[in-house]
């Protein structure tokens, strides 16, 4: 690993020394620590150790951008290490994969403004709306995005397989593309989205894929209160069960009461639609946390329903908490019986300096017909977090 590091740190030095010269150049990043436990996921008897964890695990990224006459950048950011700590002894680190690699939500691509058009090209992060359809997923993207005062049109082409000529055969092609295009408009304090999305599959001709997705979404303030919402489709043969397409939505609604933030929501799932994993409502539900137990979804011709109220309460400039409590139906989501649970979360977060965040967060669940023995699942999570 250490040869990793002086590789890196060697061109981020020769990058320094001539970005006075060729471009501008912005060196940032993120790095953590967090140590995780997770007992009775399967809400059965703990001694059966299904689904038990106990573990930590880091992560350190880079971010680069370069920044040349004419406002064109370069953007690109790589992962230097993640894993859990001692997984495999074969890896750097006990188990941390040491290797400088792009991972799924990494990027790198080129942003050049032309005129009043920003055209993005080159592996890219798909964000949109309040990430219930699909958030930091890396697509190979070509984009055109026009902005005029509050609104901003654009669309897009991602590659999903594309055509090799050594490969491919006329029976078997092998392009899946998607063409999306979009709408996005402020309204002073509110914002809200159009998103509009068809796929096609060419890797068979006699049996061609395609699909249609919608979204829409909005997030801001009425009056005192603050709001936010997205509802999802998904038509097609690329996505229909049973020749019903999938949907899911949800809505939000906050209020602020000087140090005290009082929130509420209720989210649907239908005919196995499944929320993207940074869709994370409650601790239990969300993947791209250590603490849940899956992304919010349904599963075939089911639809599953889930509602929360939380607080937030801000102690001082540095430290909050937070309490939340919820109702999930596991059933339509898959999981074995035919029962609900009941959540309740606690967290804190406290503010070291201005980069550097220390948070601890708990979840506790009370399970209703899931198994025999219906087990309390828990799960436990701190992390120390710094950004540069």
């Amino acid at each position: 690993m250490k040869k990793y590091l002086a590789i890196i740190v060697g061109v981020l030095l020769v990058v320094a020394m001539a970005a006075t010269v060729y471009a501008e150049i912005t060196i940032g990043g993120d790095a953590r620590v967090r140590g995780v436990l997770k007992r009775n996921f399967d809400f059965v008897d703990a001694a059966d150790d299904v689904g038990d964890a106990d573990y930590w695990d880091q992560r350190v990224r880079i971010k680069l951008t370069a920044k040349v006459a004419g406002n064109a950048e370069v953007r690109t950011r790589f992962t230097l290490i993640e894993g859990v700590w001692g997984k495999d002894g074969d890896h750097p680190f006990d188990g941390v994969n040491g290797n400088v690699r792009f991972d799924n939500d990494d990027y790198a691509y080129l942003h050049v403004p032309v005129g009043g058009v920003t055209i993005d090209v080159g592996r890219q992060l798909a964000n949109w709306g309040n990430k219930f359809l699909i958030w930091a997923t890396g697509k190979n993207r070509l984009k055109v995005t026009y902005k005029a005062g509050s609104v901003k049109v654009g669309g897009f082409i991602d590659k999903n397989v594309e055509n090799k000529a050594s490969t491919s055969t006329a029976d078997d092609p092998g392009d899946r593309d998607d063409y999306g295009a979009f709408i996005v408009n402020n309204f002073g304090a509110f914002k809200a989205g159009l998103l509009g999305v068809y796929f096609i599959d060419d890797d068979q001709p006699s049996d061609k894929d395609t699909g249609v997705i919608l979204d829409v979404f909005f997030t801001g303030k009425v009056g005192n209160l603050g709001v936010a919402g997205e509802l999802a489709y998904k038509g097609g043969d690329k996505f229909e069960n049973n020749d019903d397409p999938q949907h899911g939505g949800f809505i939000a609604i906050s209020s602020s009461m000087d140090a005290l933030t009082i929130a509420g929501a209720v989210a649907y799932a239908s005919n196995g639609y499944e929320a993207n994993k940074y869709f994370t409502p409650t601790l239990f539900f969300g993947t791209s946390q250590p603490t849940a137990l899956m992304n919010f979804s349904s599963v075939v011709d089911e639809t599953t329903y889930a509602a929360l109220l939380g607080v937030n309460y801000k102690v001082s400039s540095a430290l909050g908490v937070m309490g939340k409590i919820a109702y999930a139906d596991l059933n339509g989501m898959g999981v074995n019986g035919d029962g609900s649970i009941v959540e309740i979360d606690a967290g804190l977060k406290y503010k070291i300096s201005k980069n550097t965040t220390y948070s601890i967060d708990f979840a506790y669940g009370i399970p209703n017909d899931l198994s025999v023995e219906d087990d309390a699942p828990i799960a436990l999570a701190h992390k120390l977090e710094i950004k540069f």
